[in-house]
C-alpha cells in the first residue's frame, strides 16, 4: 500500500475528540500485524479509548510515537475533511499535518523493515487525546510503558528540527 492510500484511509476516520479511536487503532494494528509486528492495545477502562503499542525486532532503541485525534473542524474548511483531496501540489483532509501524514509516513516506512536484519528493535506508540488533555500519553506513563532511548514525534515544527517536546 502506498503513502497516499495510507493516508486516506487514515483521513476517513472521524478522530475529533477521538469519536473513531477504536476504528482508527484496529486498522493501524492489522495494518502492522501484516508486516509482522507485534501489538498490544492499552485501554483506558472509563473512556474505552485505546493506545496502541506496536514492536518488532529484539531490544527497542529507537520508537516513534504520534496521535490519533485531530482538532475539530472550522468554519474555513471548503472540501470534505474525512476525504483526502490533492489539489494544486497540496493535500487537504483533516489530521493531513498533524498527525495523520506523518503516521502515513512512517507506517508506509514500516513496510521497508527486514527483521532479519535489525540490530534492535523499532517500538511504535499510537496514543489519543493529545490535541486536549494527553490522555493517551499519560495512561502510556501509568501503565509504566518503556520508551526507547531515541523517539521519533512527527508534530509540525515549520521544518525546523526540535530535540524536546512539551510532554
Amino acid at each position: 500500500m502506498e503513502t497516499i492510500e495510507i493516508l486516506r484511509k487514515l483521513v476517513s476516520f472521524n478522530t475529533i475528540e477521538d469519536k473513531e479511536n477504536r476504528k482508527i487503532i484496529n486498522w493501524i494494528k492489522d495494518y502492522l500485524k501484516e508486516l509482522k509486528f507485534t501489538c498490544k492495545e492499552i485501554t483506558d477502562e472509563k473512556t474505552k479509548k485505546s493506545c496502541l503499542i506496536a514492536e518488532i525486532g529484539e531490544n527497542p532503541i529507537i520508537g516513534f510515537s504520534g496521535h490519533v485525534d485531530t482538532v475539530n473542524i472550522t468554519k474555513n474548511w471548503t472540501k470534505n475533511p474525512f476525504e483526502l483531496c490533492i489539489e494544486d501540489d497540496k493535500i487537504y483532509g483533516l489530521g493531513v499535518c498533524d498527525m495523520k501524514g506523518g503516521i502515513a509516513a512512517f507506517l508506509k516506512s514500516c513496510s521497508n523493515i527486514n527483521k532479519d536484519n535489525l540490530k534492535n528493535g523499532i517500538r511504535l506508540f499510537f496514543t489519543y487525546d493529545e490535541e486536549i488533555g494527553f490522555s493517551g500519553i499519560k495512561l502510556l506513563l501509568k501503565e509504566k510503558k518503556k520508551f526507547p532511548k531515541y523517539m521519533i514525534l512527527d508534530e509540525p515544527t515549520d521544518l525546523q528540527p526540535v530535540t524536546a517536546t512539551k510532554c
